[in-house]
């Protein structure tokens, strides 16, 4: 849906689509850097929701993306995300593996991946009919 976006509403070219989702990976290396110390420090379920609750609201400046400078909006927000989803992609799996016996880690990561990966279908067809609507 991104690159939809940014080629049909912001109207850039799918040349500078590529740079400008390179800043929400490039926001993962810093978002893996402070996990460690985001989970010390505040634990690893509040620290979860600390990243969630700092992160989040930056996803509300990618809308307002316009061509030119206006890009900054988009991409500044998806680095953003990028620190927020990685962190908790890590202090996640440390409380798994914290709390989760042994035996059952590989049956709990493998039905929470299949959980969380079967909504993304269902994600797309909902943007599709937001989006036509």
């Amino acid at each position: 849906m991104q690159v939809v976006f940014l080629v049909r509403t912001v109207g850039i070219t799918p040349g500078t689509v590529g740079p400008v989702l390179i800043a929400g990976s490039l926001g993962g290396i810093p978002g893996a850097t402070l996990a460690k110390s985001i989970g010390r420090r505040f634990g690893t379920a509040r620290g979860m929701l600390v990243m969630q609750m700092l992160t989040g609201p930056w996803a509300l400046l990618m809308p307002l993306a316009s061509g030119g400078a206006g890009l900054l909006f988009f991409a500044s927000g998806a680095f953003v995300i990028g620190v927020g989803i990685v962190s908790c992609n890590v202090i996640l799996g440390s409380f798994r593996q914290m709390y989760c016996p042994p035996h059952l880690l590989g049956r709990v990561v493998a039905t929470s991946m299949m959980l969380n990966q079967c909504t993304i279908p269902l994600g797309s067809l909902l943007g599709g009919f937001l989006g036509d609507a």
